[in-house]
Formats: C-alpha cells, structure tokens, sequence
C-alpha cells in the first residue's frame, strides 16, 4: 500500500502503530486543577477528539500521566505532549502474565522487557512466553490534605432537575429560606443547609463531606449495592453480616439524615434507602453500576489516603475474605475495578497480584512485609480475623550468571540463605545484597532501588479488532502507567529505522521488499541538526536513551544510511545524545511546521535520501 500511494497517487502517508484498545485504564492528572482521573482511556480523553473519526490527534499539555524514568527508575507525574486515536482492521494480542493480568495491545506497541539483566523496549509482536514485564511497585501520587465535598444541589442541577416539571426539589436555609431549585442559579446552590423531594419526608443535608465514613459506606457499596428503579438503593448483605448493616444504618443517619429500611431473612440483610436524591448523588458518583461495570468512584483518588484506606476497608470487608495464611482475597467480574482497585493499593503503598479465573478478576494482598505495610494491613483486616507473616512471592525477579555469582559469594560468608541464588529473587533478596556491595550490575539496580518491579509473560493469544485504539505522547519519558501497574512504552524511537523500512524495506521480510519498498521515499523528519537550527528550545528536547543509541550505531552499518548526510546526522546524535519529536517545532506555532518548516525543506532539497 505505501508503494502503491508513492507510485499512483504521489501521496505522502504516516502510520501510527502504538496503541492500547479503548477499555484500558489510564491515570492522568490535571495540571491546572490537580484533579486526578483513572478510567478507561477512550473515557478520559475520546471527548477531546470532537467526535470526529478522522481527528488523530490533540494537544494534551494540560494533562500529566504518570510515568517510568528509565534513568532512575522511579515513576513520576510527566506532561503529556499529545492524545493520539486511530481505527484499525488488525489483530490485537492478549499477553497474559503471572500475576499481572492480561495486557492488551496492538503488535506495534512495545511494552518494557527485562532480558538478560537489561531494560530493552520490545514490540508486542516480539514478546514472547517466559519474557519478564516491568510493571509498577508503587505510585507517588501526594494525596489531598483536605476532604472533599459534595453540593447536593448542584449535583441535582447537573443531571438536569431544573428541567423536570413533575417533581419539585426545594431548598431550605438556616432561616426557613426556601427556595425552588428550578428558580435559583447555580452559583445559589451552596448557600442551602438541607434539600428535599416536596413530597419526601427527608430532609438531606446540601453539603456532604467525603470522609472516612462516607469512603467505608461507597466502599461497601462498591461491593454490596446496587441501585433499583432509579429511584432507591440496596445493600444487599448475608445474614451473618449484622454488624456491617448496623455501621450502614448509622452512616446513612449521620451522613444523609435518613432512616434506612433493614429487611431480614434466613439468608440475607437488606438496607433500603428510600431516597431518590441519595440515589442521584451515588449515580453522579459513579457508584452505581452491574457487577461487570462497576468502578472506584473518582471522589476516591482525590482525598486524603486515610479516605483512600477507608474505601478500600470497605470494599475488602463487603467482597473480600482473609485466606489461612493471611493474605486478603479480594474478587471482582469488573475489569475496570480491579484495574483501579489495583492502581489504588499501588498509590498506597502496597504491592498486589491479580490473576483471571473465568469472569472473575481475583486481587491477592499478600500478607508479606515487602509488599505491605503493616499499618495498611492492619487497616484493611481491622474487624477481619487474620495474622500478618510473610507470605509467597509472586513478582520474581530473573537472575543473570553475574548476580548468582555474587548471591552466592554472599551465601558463603552466610549473609544470605541458600535458597537466594535460584533463577528469579524477590526485590528484597536483592535490595540486601545491593546493601551488602553497594552496587548492582546492568538495570538491576533500577529496580531494586526504583518504583518496579517485572512480571513473567506465560502466553500471548491474538483476537480481530475492528475499531479505535489510543495512544498519548509522553516527551521526557515516552512511557505511561496503565491498569494493573503496566509500564506502557508510549512511542516508537527509531524514526530513521522505519523511514529505511519504507525506502529500502524490511530486513525480516526480504523477500517481499522489492514489492513493499518505495525507494523514491525522502526523509523530511526532524533531525538532530535541526535541533540547532530551529532554535528548539531545552524543555522540548529529549535524551536519547540506550536503546535509541543502540538503533543509531546498528544504522551506520546498513548499506543505506553510508551518505555523507546519514553519516553526520546518526554520528550528531550519538555525540549530543538529544532527540525531539517533530511537534517540538510547535513551539514556533501551530502553522510553523505546514506553512514553514515543510516549505523550507521542500523547495530547498534539504531532504535525506
């Protein structure tokens, strides 16, 4: 097709090939505001393309992700550059993982592999059974100081009350003020003390703290509840469950000023809530919802973490349990909770794993000292009958022939067991013996010393997908979290390579080049001269990365890139080691690189061929 667009229609073609499907959980944050969302990607950013198809791509520098510092190996609040969304006709692969999951994505996104003692970025289509996946160990996100707080008011205003005609809602203030909510601005809405159905009993107070109550009762929601006839809620409990729906009663007296309705049989505990404001304020939190669509409402990742842990005591005491050996056992057939439930205990510190059992998604806490904290232990069993010991370890980290031969120089003088020096080591085995030499071979010390850790590739299937896939532009770091601590590699870095696999064709499919090529291809992409010459500035240039200058040394050695062009751009970039993406000339103008740079190039032959 390339060819053909070359030869028939003197067509120019891009093609974008790094992309996760639209169900995949992205965290972003909102730079000006702070406001953080975790959601599926199509849900966070689709809005942003103006329902329009053909659209594929914006700018995004409103909004941060967080994302993996291949220096460092922390993970860190980045800007973002740009949303990108585009169809396709083509195979998706599901690669499924010991203890992560299934990760989904297109064979053109490359994902961060451990091989080797070395963090290599490698291509869906390129991974393969036994490969290990870098995935998060914990995410800084500095939690909220302050409890959030709700308008009842103007939550009612914003799912369109002022509009309906049959049923009034009043207001009332501290003076006997009321005031029709259909008559007052939204600004007025926060002035009122209670609000209520003109023909309910319920007087519900306007104002709403989200604190470590109000987290427990929408954590056990989460887990128990559901809504009814768009009118009323439910809790639905067993019968051995008396306490959690007495704590239910009283948090919906204290919070809401409503007595609920507790309907008792042989087998369960129900607790009605006859309110259809209350209901409306849990729809407009995103708590409502069948077992399969279920979420974390976004109130949630915007409190204090002591409201974080209050959510999640809920949630584990309403669909969780405490197996024999302590560790927390918490189910779900949402594919989206448990991506965010999962991305939860990562904010607060803790490391769990997830395996897929049929429709269920099943969210293990080990009761291990490394991978949780004792407090937040303790606070998410608190009423729950458990002990705390060290428990399996599931994200196993390979080692190569140099660190067994340290491990068991350690062994030796028995600063380590014998059972250290298997195949794979926990990030502890390791973080000791860092502390023990004072330095790590390879990558290794990225990870014993960062925020990842990596998870074993068991198989890979492929399904056919028809539809929009997503992708967003992270310029420092070119990488992005996804749901179940994925480290998502969120750009190709070998601009030149595939320039040379559309001129010359692919070295893998030699025998098919003489059709696929278009040896007439220029290359009219920013190079590392233009740096200089467009004046771009240091916060839109890029370090190149190992793999970058690894790509750079190979291309000197292909037949196509010996000009002396070639020559003294590939040997530029290897000595400054920067790189930029070609929307970095934006900084001179969203017309700059139509209406100039292009031009320039064109007419003067400042082409590379």
């Amino acid at each position: 097709m390339i060819r053909r667009l070359w030869e028939e229609y003197n067509l120019p073609v891009y093609v974008l090939t790094d992309s996760v499907p639209p169900n995949e959980i992205i965290v972003l944050r909102d730079r000006s505001t702070g406001r953080v969302i975790v959601k599926p990607i199509e849900e966070a950013i689709g809005k942003y393309f103006d329902n329009s198809k053909k659209r594929e791509r914006v700018v995004a520098t409103s909004f941060e992700t967080l994302a993996y510092n291949p220096f460092t190996g922390r993970i860190e609040w980045t800007p973002i550059g740009y949303f990108y969304r585009h169809l396709i006709d083509d195979e998706l692969l599901i690669i499924k993982t010991r203890g992560s999951g299934n990760i989904v994505v297109t064979k053109g996104h490359s994902l961060f592999v451990f091989r080797d003692g070395k963090v290599r970025v490698v291509r869906g289509d390129e991974i393969k059974p036994g490969d290990y996946i870098l995935v998060a160990e914990k995410l800084r996100v500095n939690f909220r100081d302050k409890y959030q707080r709700i308008i009842v008011g103007k939550v009612l205003l914003e799912k369109g009350w002022r509009e309906r005609k049959r049923t009034k809602v009043v207001l009332i203030g501290d003076r006997i003020k009321v005031a029709d909510l259909r008559e007052i601005a939204n600004s007025e809405a926060s002035k009122y003390k209670y609000v209520k159905l003109s023909s309910s009993k319920w007087l519900i107070p306007n104002v709403l703290t989200v604190d470590e109550d109000l987290a427990w009762l929408l954590g056990i929601f989460t887990a128990e509840g559901c809504g009814s006839k768009k009118r009323y809620l439910t809790f639905n409990l067993s019968r051995n469950e008396e306490n959690i729906a007495k704590r239910v009663a009283e948090i919906l007296k204290e919070k809401f000023n409503i007595d609920p309705y507790i309907l008792k049989n042989e087998k369960e505990i129900r607790v009605i809530v006859p309110s259809r404001i209350v209901y409306e304020v849990f729809d407009w939190l995103g708590a409502l919802g069948t077992a399969r669509s279920k979420r974390i409402p976004d109130v949630i990742f915007n409190s204090p973490k002591s409201v974080v842990l209050s959510y999640l005591r809920g949630l584990i005491e309403g669909d969780g349990h405490v197996d024999s050996d302590g560790n927390i056992i918490y189910s779900t057939r949402s594919k989206t909770l448990s991506k965010q439930v999962y991305l939860l205990l990562l904010m607060v510190g803790t490391l769990p794993s997830v395996t897929v059992n049929g429709d269920d998604y099943v969210i293990r806490i080990g009761a291990s000292r490394h991978n949780t904290v004792l407090e937040i232990y303790g606070t998410l069993t608190l009423g729950i009958m458990s002990r705390y010991k060290a428990g399996n370890i599931t994200h196993v980290i390979p080692l190569n022939r140099n660190i067994r031969k340290l491990m068991i120089q350690l062994m030796n003088k028995g600063l380590l067991a014998y059972s250290s020096a298997t195949k794979g080591s926990s990030k502890a085995t390791l973080l000791k013996l860092y502390n023990n030499i004072g330095q790590l071979p390879s990558d290794y010390e990225k990870i014993v010393l960062g925020d990842v850790v990596v998870t074993e590739v068991k198989e890979i299937e492929r399904r056919k997908y028809r539809g929009f896939v997503y992708d967003i532009a992270v310029p420092e770091y070119e990488s992005f979290i996804g749901g179940h601590g994925i480290v998502y590699h969120n750009s190709d870095p070998y601009g030149f390579y595939i320039y040379s696999v559309y001129k010359s064709g692919s070295i893998s499919l030699s025998y098919e080049s003489e059709r696929l090529a278009t040896p007439g291809a220029k290359f009219v992409g920013i190079a590392p001269s233009d740096i200089d010459r467009y004046k771009i500035p240091p916060q839109a240039i890029i370090r190149a990365k190992d793999t970058d200058l690894k790509r750079a040394k190979e291309l000197l050695k292909y037949p196509w890139f010996k000009s002396k062009a070639w020559e003294k751009e590939l040997k530029l970039f290897l000595s400054t080691k920067r790189k930029v993406e070609i929307e970095a000339l934006s900084v001179h103008g969203f017309k700059f690189l139509s209406q100039t740079y292009l031009p320039e190039k064109i007419t003067s032959g400042a082409w590379i061929e």
